[in-house]
């Protein structure tokens, strides 16, 4: 199995300005990191994903990109479809769509709209229509009663669509409806268990997913714990369940960082978001990261 390693935005960094976005995703390319994955953060500080990966995918020609994880449930899922289209083509087939039910954070929930209970339903009516509308000759009914509706373009490609998600339920959904799964503060052993259970229920399903589409988020820091990184990664970790044990969930230097991956690619994880927590020096911070990872991708 290929051990993938790319590089995550949008968690507490503040970047904002084009020339500190492009400067990163310039490097990203020319690093040859597998891919940037940008977080859906609605009301704390970060960039829109479709829109800054819509940005990356003009600067770059190899560079994949990912949605870490894209809230489905509350959008309109023919424009989601539409627009995530429009950035797989502009990518020329590099992006990497990974959506959930919602945010972590409480507070991201209200724009959505989505009342408790019925998330889970509207994000597997909202899934089926955007499948249906990347499938070649695929249309949905319009809602008037009228032409049946559907885009152009398509994606260059049938795209593969990950989930995220840490509840049973939303493992076993996993199992029934994905291409392959990401999970987010969360131990290895945590992670080892999720997938499992994504394993049982797709064979349950009379399905299977490719043994190499398993992944997580890593937060980690270079030389030192930021109180900002420590401050999310607690909140969020505590949120899914997760004991805070910083060498694992916020592991600090190169060797902790190292031995963290493997220990999740003990667990049969092969695909990596790396998040630094809060960079002085971008150029620093990847050029680091790439010496340290470089090696392990095999």
């Amino acid at each position: 199995m290929k051990i993938r390693i790319g590089v995550g935005l949008g968690v507490g960094q503040g970047v904002g300005s084009p020339a500190e976005l492009g400067g990163i995703v310039d490097l990203l390319e020319v690093l040859s990191f597998d891919s940037l994955w940008m977080s859906d953060r609605v009301v704390c500080a970060g960039l829109d994903p479709t829109t800054a990966l819509a940005f990356a995918a003009g600067r770059t020609s190899k560079l994949k990109l990912g949605t870490n994880v894209l809230v489905l449930p509350g959008r309109d899922p023919f424009l989601m479809a539409r627009q995530l289209a429009a950035v797989d083509q502009l990518s020329g087939g590099r992006l990497l769509p990974a959506v959930g039910l919602g945010s972590p954070s409480k507070a991201d929930r209200p724009p959505f709209g989505v009342p408790k209970g019925t998330r889970a339903q509207a994000f597997e009516d909202g899934l089926a229509i955007i499948r249906e509308l990347w499938r070649e000759g695929g249309s949905v009914p319009h809602p008037d009663g009228g032409k049946p509706m559907t885009i152009d373009p398509r994606p260059t490609k049938p795209l593969e669509i990950w989930f995220g998600g840490r509840s049973v339920p939303a493992l076993q959904r996993a199992g029934r409806l994905s291409d392959g799964w990401i999970g987010s503060f969360q131990s290895p052993a945590s992670c080892g268990t999720a997938r499992r259970v994504i394993v049982e229920a797709a064979a349950e399903a009379g399905r299977t997913i490719d043994d190499d589409h398993y992944g997580t988020a890593i937060f980690y820091s270079r030389e030192r714990r930021s109180e900002l990184g420590e401050l999310v990664v607690q909140t969020l970790s505590a949120s899914a369940g997760e004991p805070y044990v910083p060498e694992v969930l916020l592991p600090l230097g190169a060797d902790q960082l190292t031995d963290v991956i493997a220990a999740y690619v003990a667990e049969g994880l092969t695909k990596f978001v790396l998040v630094p927590d809060q960079p002085e020096h971008w150029s620093d911070e990847l050029t680091w990261l790439r010496e340290v990872t470089a090696p392990l991708e095999t």
